[in-house]
């Protein structure tokens, strides 16, 4: 419980964010060796990620319209998209979860923008109860971001489709504004029925590890040689968008 609640203190202070990001897909055998290269370059194991090896749970619910814009936007390679989902960093969802943040994600060609307010069980509940719970009592909520994310959900139609959680291991070096690095392992996605997940776990891109390199200014020079030598090629890889296809594999999604 002491090491979520670390995690948790710690993103409190990320409520916004503005950065570039760029994605590896790796096999797990190279993610190994990868991570110990960059460790020799000063990198080292988030402190916040004070679980025995170094990682935590990524457990979100991602919304759509009834007819997968948000996924048909990606799959056709949109340079300004946007996500709305709800995430927490503890292994299940349930009465006992003390803090579930609703988040609004904006990709504009390189660039994130991550907006972020945190919610009690018991919003999020009524919030994907159904939308009629969505009334103009939720915009006396004092948050420019729950509001921003309501008034979105409204017009584009939003609802739950299905919860993705992942393993994340993340490193970080010292001095160097936000430069961080992090390997997200172990995949899984189902269909979501509020804030139950109602289906078993299926696996998502078995045995790949996805390295997000994620900065704020810019890229030491030694990180080039590390990208040289793993011969590691950048991919727009998306966790929201292969649980689609997956589930879709598994038990075709209502439109």
């Amino acid at each position: 419980m002491l090491i979520w609640i670390v995690i948790q203190e710690f993103f409190i202070k990320m409520s916004n964010i503005k950065r570039f990001e760029f994605k590896y897909p790796l096999l797990s055998s190279k993610a190994k060796l990868v991570e110990k290269e960059l460790k020799k370059y000063g990198m080292k194991v988030d402190p916040y990620a004070s679980s025995e090896d170094g990682s935590y749970i990524v457990n979100s619910i991602y919304f759509d319209s009834w007819n997968f814009d948000n996924y048909l936007d990606k799959m056709g390679g949109l340079l300004s998209r946007r996500k709305i989902r709800l995430r927490t960093y503890e292994d299940k969802i349930n009465s006992e979860t003390k803090k579930i943040w609703l988040e609004i994600k904006e990709k504009h060609n390189m660039m994130i923008n991550k907006e972020r307010v945190v919610l009690s069980y018991g919003d999020c509940h009524n919030l994907l109860a159904s939308f009629s719970s969505i009334s103009k009592n939720h915009f006396l909520h004092k948050d420019q971001v729950f509001k921003k994310a309501i008034t979105c959900m409204l017009m584009d139609g939003l609802s739950a489709k299905i919860a993705v959680k992942y393993k994340r291991k993340p490193l970080v070096l010292d001095g160097l504004g936000y430069f961080r690095i992090t390997f997200d392992s172990h995949i899984e996605t189902c269909k979501i029925d509020g804030l139950t997940y109602n289906d078993r776990m299926l696996s998502v891109a078995k045995d790949v590890v996805v390295m997000e390199l994620k900065y704020d200014k810019f890229i030491p020079k030694w990180f080039l040689n590390v990208v040289r030598k793993f011969d590691l090629q950048r991919d727009a890889f998306s966790k929201y968008a292969l649980s689609v296809d997956r589930v879709n594999s598994y038990k075709p999604l209502h439109h």
